[in-house]
């Protein structure tokens, strides 16, 4: 139904949760004095939503953002459910009393990229790598696709494939980026590549290691065979 009248059933106690796309999922950084005013950084992203009765987030699954023209709006979104529905069947299936070890739970699934072809996308490689030393650096099977060929193993869910999905996470003053592989046939997380994190005085903020980036490049692939193993 139109969001609206979706909120207006949440307010009215008439449903207990809202599912829905948040285009705009802002995250404001701490503020910051310059003599008699305070500025603040404010980053976006896009996330698929769940919303409870007190208008606050019970979870949230952030994806690649998309425009207007919604080129990859069906791929994006497909990716975000599956990866949203799997969080909660890890949380539940292993009992997990919180998210915290959400993640190495996903990595335990690893070694299963050694059976299945590892599509990604060949806008989101570095320019600094070629296809070519994509595959020498990658253990496994890995093939450059373009986003329909992409899309299709996702939307069809062909068995055999899995799919490198890079998702932005925003910051106050910077973003994180998440590195999901996931099983084509099936929407599990076979594992997530994240980045190294310290805290920097200097900005107020984490900084965040060379292999955060939101292309695929040397260190994420690297990241990828650990996974494998």
């Amino acid at each position: 139904m139109p969001e609206d009248d979706a909120f207006d059933k949440l307010k009215a106690d008439e449903v207990d949760y809202v599912l829905y796309l948040d285009t705009k999922v802002k995250a404001k950084s701490r503020g910051y004095d310059r003599g008699d005013f305070t500025h603040y950084y404010v980053n976006e992203g896009m996330a698929i939503t769940l919303r409870n009765g007190k208008r606050t987030n019970a979870a949230i699954q952030y994806i690649p953002p998309f425009g207007d023209d919604n080129e990859y709006a069906e791929a994006f979104i497909n990716f975000g459910l599956d990866a949203f529905q799997y969080q909660f069947e890890i949380i539940t299936s292993k009992e997990l009393k919180s998210n915290t070890n959400l993640y190495a739970k996903f990595n335990e699934n690893g070694n299963e990229l050694k059976e299945k072809t590892l599509l990604v996308l060949a806008e989101w490689i570095h320019k600094k790598i070629s296809i070519e030393e994509v595959k020498e650096i990658y253990e496994g099977k890995i093939e450059a696709v373009p986003f329909a060929d992409w899309k299709e193993a996702i939307m069809e869910k062909q068995e055999g494939k899995a799919y490198v999905v890079v998702v932005p996470i925003p910051l106050g003053r910077s973003y994180v980026y998440y590195h999901y592989l996931m099983d084509a046939a099936t929407g599990r997380i076979l594992g997530m590549g994240q980045p190294k994190v310290s805290f920097g005085v200097n900005i107020g903020a984490y900084n965040y290691s060379k292999n955060n980036s939101g292309f695929v490049n040397e260190k994420n692939l690297e990241i990828y065979n650990e996974l494998m193993d």
